[in-house]
């Protein structure tokens, strides 16, 4: 009865287990801005009171800062709004940010930062802490440099939350005001630290199974030490 017993116990703490995983990975989520709809009242992307952004804005649609994603916890502080077929395989209704580079400030906990970018410069995506310092960055060097198109995507990822991102030309500093046009698309935000070394939750279910079935035999053993012979 009291292996029964504790056999229960782990059972019920591998279910436990499996639960408190999932849920932490399902709020391991991101965030993505397409730049094709903003929150709604429920201050919420991807849900059903989500804002379409106008598609007949043409070149220039006025800022990024106007749009509303101070909602979701990222504040744009440069970067301007445009409309058309610009990136390759594009939608004449497709929005991107253009014109000054993009960057925000973050008012929730950031790891990762992705954008897409269709530029002819070499481009660096910096993530930066609260005080303006660089904590990880991504380069991309253009092999036609200030000559052609070039479409790739940068990405960051930080085990540390990030306050802030920015694009910037290559040569161009984080503290100066850049001159040349980068055309950005695409921003996805990691809002979970890096767990690649932590087990999924059906690993750990497993794990803990197992180890419910091993420590359950070890007690039936030690308990009928003389099984094993009576066997032979």
């Amino acid at each position: 009865m009291r292996l029964l017993t504790i056999f229960k116990t782990l059972l019920v703490l591998t279910v436990a287990v499996v639960g408190i995983a999932s849920h932490s990975a399902a709020f391991g989520a991101s965030i993505t801005i397409d730049l094709e709809h903003s929150p709604g009242p429920d201050g919420i992307l991807g849900t059903a009171d989500d804002v379409p952004t106008p598609s007949a804005c043409g070149w220039f649609c006025g800022s990024l800062g106007s749009l509303g994603y101070s909602a979701v916890g990222v504040d744009f502080t440069g970067g301007s709004l445009a409309a058309g077929p610009f990136f390759p395989g594009s939608l004449s209704t497709n929005h991107f940010a253009t014109l000054d580079v993009p960057d925000a400030n973050f008012t929730i906990p950031v790891f990762g930062v992705s954008v897409d970018s269709y530029s002819i410069w070499s481009l660096t995506l910096y993530g930066l802490d609260s005080a303006n310092n660089v904590v990880v960055s991504s380069t991309f060097t253009n092999p036609t440099d200030g000559y052609a198109f070039q479409l790739t995507t940068l990405s960051i990822s930080s085990s540390t939350a990030l306050a802030r991102f920015t694009v910037r030309t290559v040569g161009c500093s984080i503290s100066e005001a850049c001159s040349h046009i980068v055309n950005i698309d695409n921003f996805v935000l990691s809002t979970s630290a890096d767990t690649s070394g932590v087990p999924e939750p059906g690993t750990i279910g497993l794990m803990t199974l197992g180890g419910a079935f091993l420590l359950f035999a070890m007690r039936r053993k030690q308990k009928n030490p003389l099984a094993t012979r009576k066997d032979r």
